[in-house]
C-alpha cells in the first residue's frame, strides 16, 4: 500500500478503505506472519486520510498469540487517535484446520488469559474516544468465548459491516 495506489482507489470512486493492522505489537505480528509493521500501519492511514478517505476502519484483534493485556492495551491507545471512523475489536478465533491446534489442542478453549480484560479495556477506551458499539457477533472458537464489537462514530456505522454480519 503506498499513497499512489491510495489516490488511484480514490480517484476511481472508492470513498472507504480498511487498514486491518490486528495488533500495533511488531512481536506479535511478526510471530503470526504478518509482513506489515506498526509504523507501516500508522503511515497507510495518514496516506489514505491525504488520498481523501475519510471512511477508515480499522481491525484489530484480542488474544492473539504471543500478545497479552499490555500489549492490546498499548495497542488500543495507539490506534484510537488516529480517529478511525469505525473500528471493531475481535477476539482471535481458531479455526479447526489452524497449526496452533498442532502445538496446543485446546488452545481454543482456555480461558483466554488477558482476552477479558483487554476486550474490556478496548471498550472503556472507544467509550472515552466517543465511539459508539453498533454491531457484535460471536464465533465457535473464540478464545476465552468473547464476542467481536463494532465500534462507530456517530454517523459514520458502516452498512456493510452491519448487512454481513446478518448473513
Amino acid at each position: 500500500l503506498d499513497a499512489h495506489k491510495l489516490e488511484t482507489i480514490a480517484r476511481c470512486g472508492a470513498d472507504r478503505m480498511s487498514i486491518n493492522p490486528q495488533t500495533m505489537e511488531d512481536t506479535v505480528l511478526r510471530a503470526c506472519g504478518r509482513p506489515h509493521t506498526a509504523r507501516d500501519v500508522q503511515r497507510a492511514f495518514q496516506q489514505a486520510r491525504q488520498a481523501g478517505f475519510q471512511a477508515i476502519n480499522m481491525d484489530l484483534i484480542a488474544g492473539l498469540p504471543g500478545d497479552n493485556f499490555h500489549g492490546f492495551s498499548s495497542t488500543i491507545d495507539r490506534i484510537l487517535p488516529l480517529g478511525a471512523s469505525n473500528l471493531t475489536v475481535h477476539t482471535f478465533t481458531v479455526k479447526k484446520a489452524a497449526n496452533i491446534l498442532k502445538e496446543e489442542e485446546n488452545y481454543y478453549s482456555i480461558t483466554g488469559g488477558d482476552v477479558a480484560k483487554s476486550v474490556e479495556y478496548s471498550q472503556l477506551r472507544a467509550k472515552a474516544f466517543g465511539y459508539k458499539p453498533y454491531y457484535m457477533y460471536r464465533q465457535k472458537y473464540q478464545v476465552g468465548n468473547n464476542e467481536n464489537v463494532g465500534w462507530t462514530k456517530p454517523g459514520k456505522a458502516c452498512v456493510y459491516n452491519v448487512d454481513i454480519r446478518e448473513e
